[in-house]
């Protein structure tokens, strides 16, 4: 079991280091300003949805899965879901 913890580790180490580098890149700004926009778009929309008499379940049920998946993309909040990951499996390994 330790040994599939230490490789955990050492992934999640890595991981991280390279989420870190990303996020200081020009390019991912560009990305992430885009994914925002995404979400913004969608959001509007849903939410022009949600005030119409009749309501589109699909469209709607489609809408708030292309905010979720947009959303995804925060690479910052996901590289602190891996910090604490990583945390816990240190305190294991001590």
């Amino acid at each position: 079991m330790d040994e599939k913890l230490i490789e955990r580790q050492s992934e999640l180490i890595r991981t991280i280091e390279a989420i870190g580098e990303v996020l200081k890149s020009k390019d991912w700004k560009v990305v992430r300003e885009t994914f925002e926009k995404l979400v913004e778009s969608y959001e509007r929309q849903l939410l022009s949805e949600a005030k119409k008499p009749m309501l589109e379940e699909n469209k709607i049920y489609f809408l708030q899965g292309q905010v979720a998946t947009a959303k995804r993309y925060d690479l910052a909040t996901y590289s602190e879901m891996l910090k604490k990951e990583l945390q816990g499996i240190k305190e294991r390994i001590k």
